[in-house]
């Protein structure tokens, strides 16, 4: 089993999953993410799919970080840790996206980011459920 934790609860919880499906867990939150900026005319594709990278990395770095210092978080994913972890994610997320998009105003990269992420985690609670 590969172990590793994400901040954004959908990967997070995927951790457990054999490395693959892993994998296909970080694809689709990319892609969504990058669907999401695509639909909402935040940047074209190939800008929109690299920055959904990139701030998908962070959370991974800033995830693998908090898992040493609040690994309950990780681990009991209740309604209220999905808040908290949504949170950080936006914070995480939205500052990258906003200084990889500088030219485009706080305001919206901050709708962005709570939208792609909101449906992301939307779809995790919907595909693995809440404890």
């Amino acid at each position: 089993m590969l172990k590793f934790f994400l901040l954004d609860v959908v990967d997070a919880s995927a951790s457990n999953l054999i490395w693959w499906s892993f994998g296909i867990v970080i694809a689709v939150t990319v892609i969504v993410e990058m669907l999401v900026m695509l639909l909402m005319k935040y940047s074209h594709w190939k800008k929109s799919l690299l920055d959904a990278f990139i701030v998908n990395v962070a959370s991974l770095a800033v995830g693998m970080i908090l898992i040493e210092f609040i690994s309950r978080v990780f681990n009991n994913l209740t309604v209220v840790n999905i808040i908290y972890l949504f949170l950080i994610t936006l914070v995480v997320e939205g500052g990258l996206l906003f200084l990889l998009n500088r030219t485009k105003p706080f305001s919206r990269t901050a709708l962005v980011t709570f939208i792609m992420n909101a449906v992301t985690y939307a779809l995790f609670i919907l595909v693995f459920g809440l404890r």
